[in-house]
């Protein structure tokens, strides 16, 4: 009787060890499978993102520095949008200015306090697979800003490129290659800022103020060759 006992309990041990490490393989495999499910998850939501995105991804805006007229404070420069998708982009609007930390190194040591220069205009669109291209100005520039745009050439200009996409999403594209959407947290925060201050603000800090952002750098390369020219003079 004693015996039947022992084995009666050595078969509940071992019973009770393959419960225990049958539970420890059901719960990694169901780690595992957590795990595969948040990846996948992911990889929708990128792909959600990506297409989103599509449209404006294919929409490029840079601006290059013309001639310095220090005799009337003035600094002309072109600005360039191409879209190379095959479809049209609306409610294109477009601003320009001096970035704000040249801005402010330059006019730190003047008496008078300079507000910010900057030049607005709009296009009624851009069409498919389409390059415009408009000469503008910056007029009544402070000196101390001439000679530093004039020192240190295209990076010293910053820009915006507002523009609404085939689907009816609102973007700004910067001319350092950022892509936002209206409604992201990120504009909201700055929107309200002048264009030098949401220049800053914008750019993440790990990269300087000169530098493309690299996972936004893609609208350089589309900008080369053009497929087209409508160029207009102020």
């Amino acid at each position: 009787m004693r015996r039947m006992v022992t084995a009666d309990m050595d078969w509940i041990y071992w019973a009770a060890i393959a419960s225990g490490v049958g539970g420890i393989a059901t719960a990694g495999a169901l780690f595992v499978s957590l795990g595969l499910l948040r990846q996948q998850m992911g990889e929708l939501r990128q792909a959600r993102l990506d297409r989103r995105r599509n449209h404006a991804s294919s929409i490029a805006f840079w601006i290059e520095l013309g001639e310095v007229d220090d005799t009337h404070g003035t600094v002309f420069m072109r600005a360039h949008v191409q879209n190379t998708s095959n479809q049209p982009v609306i409610n294109v609007e477009m601003q320009a200015g001096v970035r704000g930390d040249v801005w402010a190194e330059a006019t730190a040591q003047d008496s008078a306090d300079y507000p910010e220069v900057i030049n607005r205009w709009d296009a009624v669109a851009v069409g498919p697979e389409d390059k415009l291209t408009l000469d503008r100005s910056l007029e009544g520039l402070p000196p101390s800003v001439m000679r530093r745009v004039a020192s240190i050439g295209d990076s010293t200009l910053i820009g915006e490129l507002h523009f609404t996409d085939a689907s009816a999403v609102e973007w700004i594209r910067t001319a350092r290659g950022l892509l936002v959407e209206r409604l992201d947290a990120r504009w909201m925060k700055v929107q309200f800022q002048p264009l030098g201050k949401r220049d800053e603000m914008l750019r993440p800090a790990r990269f300087r103020m000169t530098q493309p952002i690299p996972e936004e750098a893609e609208w350089l390369r589309r900008a080369i060759p053009p497929p087209a020219d409508h160029s207009t003079r102020a």
